[in-house]
């Protein structure tokens, strides 16, 4: 993943009234945290981000940015946001190195149609986003997982997907991550069948 330039100046002051002054001045305040180190306080320009985060669609954009003649690539933490008009307030960024991995969440994506659905189940996605471990430069958009196969009563587990190149997925038991409900599936399952009885749509891997 391509890190985005991004302008930012170091700021001076804290409190809410040296807050209320940034934003005054069309900028909002922001505070990078580093590991082992202390937090650097800045401003940014509240449309750049918010441009950013739309053309990426991607909660884990990287942002590049050069403070005290540093170039530093930072992922958002947390944001916060007016609770009427929604405009960005004040904006947590956290800073990653190229060669340390990160881990972080990101979107299932089920890819085709579900053969199930065409027989009137209803696709569910049981983990909408997964634990990965990667480098930065490695973060992928989505999680891709194939559902043309899949039936009524039919679930894809976790230990059957293919992470994409350079990433790991992290889990502890082999959960479902997402299948196709319907009638006759509800049925077996209220019937007193366990949820490991639901036929996998592909052999499950051992537990990473």
């Amino acid at each position: 993943m391509e890190a985005i330039n991004l302008g930012v100046e170091p700021r001076t002051g804290s409190g809410k009234g040296a807050a209320r002054k940034v934003r005054k001045g069309g900028r909002i305040p922001a505070v990078v945290y580093r590991s082992g180190q202390d937090p650097l306080e800045l401003t940014v320009e509240p449309s750049e981000i918010e441009l950013a985060m739309r053309r990426t669609a991607n909660r884990n954009t990287l942002f590049r940015f050069v403070l005290a003649s540093t170039e530093r690539i930072c992922l958002v933490k947390e944001v916060q946001r007016h609770p009427v008009s929604r405009r960005l307030l004040h904006v947590d960024f956290y800073e990653v190195r190229a060669d340390e991995p990160v881990v972080v969440k990101v979107r299932l994506d089920p890819v085709g149609r579900a053969a199930g659905t065409r027989k009137g189940g209803v696709l569910k996605i049981v983990r909408p986003w997964l634990d990965v471990r990667c480098l930065p430069g490695d973060i992928p958009t989505t999680i891709p997982v194939d559902v043309n196969e899949l039936e009524v009563g039919q679930f894809v587990r976790i230990g059957s997907l293919e992470p994409p190149d350079g990433t790991t997925l992290l889990y502890d038991t082999n959960f479902h991550v997402v299948g196709v409900s319907g009638r006759g599936a509800d049925e077996e399952t209220a019937g007193g069948a366990p949820a490991s009885a639901e036929t996998p749509a592909a052999p499950a891997s051992d537990n990473r």
